[in-house]
């Protein structure tokens, strides 16, 4: 656990790169471990060791591939999600996670704020490190206020129920 908890902490210092140093506790040590990723607003872990991050404004989904002790961002974006609604700080791609079953399916949910009135989540299937294929909606007409607060975080339960 301590392991996994070093890693969320490295991680979570992406967010906070170019912007002011966020302060971590004794326990974490703060290391940049990937540059050039827009906005990243969300992420998950693959079993695979892979990180998938979501860049908020661009829609693009990138991902981060251990190696060496560290994560190497890799060029090409996974897949872009678009159209992406950027109106406000709480808009865009803010909720991607993977499926349960990621080893067997390629399974990556995105939630994404299309415009001001639409909200929904999609599903990729990734072979490697590319979607395979166009999305598939999987759920639609989520409701929103339309300016801010427009949730987003999405994660399977240990029952394997989407959340």
């Amino acid at each position: 656990m301590k392991f996994a908890a070093a890693r969320v902490a490295v991680l979570l210092s992406i967010a906070a790169a170019g912007s002011a140093s966020a302060e971590v506790g004794d326990a974490f040590v703060e290391e940049v471990v990937a540059e050039g990723v827009k906005r990243p607003c969300s992420m998950a872990l693959a079993p695979d060791g892979r990180v998938f991050v979501g860049e908020q404004y661009t829609g693009n989904i990138r991902v981060l591939k251990p190696e060496s002790g560290t994560y190497r961002l890799v060029e090409k974006p996974v897949a872009c999600l678009q159209p992406i609604w950027d109106g406000h700080n709480e808009s865009g791609l803010v909720g991607l996670c993977v499926d349960p079953d990621f080893a067997k399916n390629g399974g990556v949910y995105v939630f994404a704020t299309q415009s001001r009135e639409v909200q929904r989540v999609w599903r990729y299937t990734v072979k490697g490190d590319v979607a395979d294929g166009a999305p598939a909606l999987f759920i639609d007409k989520i409701p929103t206020v339309g300016q801010n607060h427009d949730g987003g975080a999405i994660l399977f339960g240990p029952d394997g129920h989407f959340f």
